[in-house]
């Protein structure tokens, strides 16, 4: 078996992660892992003996040459600009190919004019391919802010409004090899030839057409793609951020933590999590608002303790936070659970100075209506007793914490 992964320096943590564990299984099978990435100080695939790097170096001069001539086949480029093309690419493949591909598309091909306008900078030379554009100059701006794949049907239904004929300006793209096209299961998907012709449309939009294309992207999705939007909130979720709707952001990012989590992917809850709770600070104060950011820090603790551990910063800030909102918040729902919790880091930190006061706060917290709350309130007692040497102080928690539990919640084993 062969697996063939190109971009690697783009991949999420969950494909990394299950990356690294086919790639510590390849010595006991017969399969072969060849991957491409930009170059990172993270070993994603590890440093094991099975493991070899390539450092692939800039291509010489003959090898470009051979690039440009097939692009410009059967026409052929002079002497004059092939050089300079040669020179300003510094053996970079798609400076080449794009310096090649602008100088194709231009009038006066070939002629001793065009050899003194030749683009220096690849960002340069891509948007100078952009302003030759008959029909697609509005669409690739809708497009780049879709991102650099998306579905063909979302681009066409956001570009319903744009004053130019969208299924020609795709055609004109795709031969312009700005845009490919692939067949999926979910249809037709359009992407970018290169993220670097995503990035130059993007960067030279004014920052309120960034918003605006962003909201109707949003809109569009939310009326039209209701499918979409459940299997991958976060599409809809960087929509919203990037248009300003903050509100709406946060419930999307929250959305998308919950089904990350849901599919045991770790790493992205915690992540999308931490953008909910950083666009929160963007909405109006209100205690609405901060029963929301306590509710989050709340779903985020557990995503965080199985990545990083109990005696992560990340938890103690999470916890930090959480616990100095239930101070002003006696009736919120998560009081107990949010004071619990920082019992607990205090614990897995050994810092006793705060246990008791902290175990105390859990037992007044704790209502005798919840059983829930009682047995938190019991375990924490029952441990910091323990632990300061009360020995039989702690054994009347445990005991107490045994009875309910098993007249309350069932007859199943408990771990302590």
């Amino acid at each position: 078996m062969l697996v063939i992964v190109e971009d690697l320096h783009w991949a999420d943590p969950s494909t990394r992660e299950l990356l690294g564990k086919f790639v510590t299984e390849l010595p006991r099978q017969n399969a072969m892992l060849i991957a491409t990435s930009r170059p990172t100080k993270d070993k994603a695939l590890g440093d094991g003996g099975h493991v070899s790097v390539l450092h692939l170096d800039r291509l010489p001069e003959n090898d470009i040459r051979v690039i440009v001539a097939a692009l410009a086949a059967p026409r052929a480029f002079p002497e004059k600009i092939m050089r300079q093309i040669v020179d300003r690419s510094e053996g970079v493949p798609i400076f080449a190919t794009e310096l090649a591909r602008a100088m194709l598309l231009r009038d006066d091909f070939g002629s001793e004019s065009s050899s003194k306008s030749i683009p220096s900078t690849l960002s340069d030379i891509l948007l100078a391919r952009l302003d030759q554009l008959q029909y697609g100059a509005m669409t690739v701006q809708q497009a780049a802010v879709l991102g650099r794949e998306f579905e063909m049907s979302l681009l066409v239904a956001c570009s319903e409004d744009l004053m130019e004929d969208t299924q020609a300006a795709i055609d004109e793209l795709l031969d312009a090899h700005l845009f490919v096209k692939r067949t999926t299961a979910n249809g037709l998907m359009l992407s970018f030839d290169h993220m670097l012709v995503k990035d130059a449309v993007y960067q030279r939009m004014l920052r309120a057409d960034r918003a605006r294309l962003h909201a109707k992207v949003a809109l569009v999705m939310e009326q039209q793609f209701v499918q979409s939007t459940r299997s991958a909130p976060h599409l809809l979720a960087l929509h919203h951020t990037e248009a300003g709707n903050f509100e709406k952001a946060v419930l999307c990012w929250e959305r998308a933590a919950e089904l990350a989590a849901n599919q045991l992917a770790l790493h992205e809850a915690v992540a999308h999590y931490s953008r909910a709770l950083g666009l929160l600070v963007q909405v109006m104060q209100t205690s609405k608002r901060d029963e929301h950011e306590l509710r989050l820090c709340m779903a985020t603790t557990g995503p965080v303790i199985a990545t990083r551990g109990i005696g992560s910063r990340k938890l103690r800030t999470l916890v930090d936070r959480a616990h100095a909102l239930c101070l002003h918040m006696p009736q919120s729902e998560y009081r107990v659970s949010a004071l619990y919790l920082r019992w607990a880091v205090a614990l897995g930190s050994w810092d006793m100075a705060d246990l008791r006061p902290l175990a105390n706060q859990v037992r007044d917290a704790a209502s005798s209506d919840s059983e829930i709350d009682c047995l938190l309130a019991h375990r924490a007692m029952g441990f910091t007793c323990m632990i300061q040497g009360q020995l039989a102080t702690a054994q009347d928690e445990f005991e107490a914490f045994f009875r309910l539990y098993s007249r309350k919640l069932g007859q199943l084993p408990v771990q302590l």
